[in-house]
């Protein structure tokens, strides 16, 4: 009876262990959620802000790989571009949000009298199908245009 409570115990530390190894030394313990969407196919969960592989990974309310938007621009000389695609504009989990192509390019496009907003829309394996919905998802949503709505 003890041999097998004290086996019990050690099997017990060992999944404890490692799957604490697993969440915090490799990064595999926050992945990013996704949902099915009737028009798209699939995307990204909104309001996401995990860790995986060590790399930061955030979506906005719309589902965007980018920085939270307010549906109207909050200054009129505002720059505003879309970036459509798959894995490769979306970065995956192995870039870190500071890294996208996407992220870069606000960086560069943006000055202190004419803010930019880069928008990165995109999920691995998006072909153009989904990349074709996606605007119409984005600017119609389902909730009077304020923002995408999910089951």
């Amino acid at each position: 009876m003890r041999r097998g409570l004290a086996i019990s115990a050690v099997i017990l530390g060992i999944l404890l262990t490692g799957e604490a190894f697993s969440r915090w030394y490799l990064g595999l313990g926050d992945p990013p959620l996704t949902v099915r969407d009737p028009e798209i196919e699939y995307m990204f969960a909104p309001n996401q802000d995990v860790r995986r592989f060590g790399n930061r990974v955030a979506y906005n309310a719309w589902s965007m790989r980018s920085d939270p938007v307010a549906p109207r621009k909050p200054h009129p000389r505002e720059f505003r571009m879309l970036v459509m695609g798959d894995s490769v504009i979306n970065g995956g989990a192995l870039t870190d949000q500071t890294r996208l192509a996407t992220t870069l390019a606000q960086a560069r496009l943006s000055s202190s009298d004419h803010p930019a907003f880069v928008g990165n829309v995109s999920a691995g394996s998006w072909g153009p199908e989904n990349g074709l919905g996606s605007p119409v998802r984005l600017v119609r949503g389902r909730s009077g245009g304020r923002g995408p709505e999910y089951p």
